[in-house]
């Protein structure tokens, strides 16, 4: 498939949504998008822009815009507390990660290959949190490792501007 597409259209008893890896491009409008849809697939295409996060439907699990070209801030704050895999990698979001906003049902978060920028804190993350990857940003300062999630299997932080040194005697035993 190739071209544009506008997800306003779609019908509203939509629930699961698959256009990975084809040629589509142009911006998204994601605030209209069917209230039923529990998993939107939109990876590896070619769309653009920002992403305007503010009206997802609450029944919202797994959100996938990875491998695009999307762009701008993406306000973690905004995202439905249903979700629980996100899919961000291989964009050029921008700024901070307020790790501390993301729904307390997030599985897994991938955001590595982005220009994602600051501190972060992983003191604060989601408790049943598997996996998260927040390689190749520009993220910078210390790294707290000591309140790691108890079920996370997969940690990714590297490619960035971390300093210090890094207490690594209390990570959980499923690292």
């Amino acid at each position: 498939l190739s071209g544009t597409i506008d997800l306003t259209a779609l019908p509203l008893s939509l629930v699961t949504l698959y256009l990975n890896n084809n040629s589509l491009n142009g911006s998204i409008n994601l605030t209209k998008v069917p209230p039923a849809l529990s998993l939107l697939d939109l990876g590896f295409n070619k769309f653009n822009g920002s992403v305007a996060l503010t009206q997802l439907p609450s029944s919202l699990q797994t959100l996938n815009l990875e491998a695009n070209a999307f762009s701008g801030f993406f306000n973690f704050t905004q995202l439905p507390e249903s979700l629980e895999y996100l899919y961000l990698n291989g964009n050029d979001f921008v700024g901070p990660l307020d790790l501390a906003q993301l729904p307390p049902s997030m599985l897994e978060l991938h955001a590595g290959n982005n220009s994602f920028t600051g501190l972060i804190n992983l003191t604060h993350l989601p408790s049943e949190m598997s996996r998260l990857d927040l390689s190749d940003n520009q993220l910078t300062g210390s790294v707290d490792l000591t309140q790691l999630p108890p079920r996370l299997v997969d940690l990714q932080l590297d490619s960035n501007n971390f300093t210090g040194t890094v207490n690594l005697t209390q990570l959980p035993s499923t690292l």
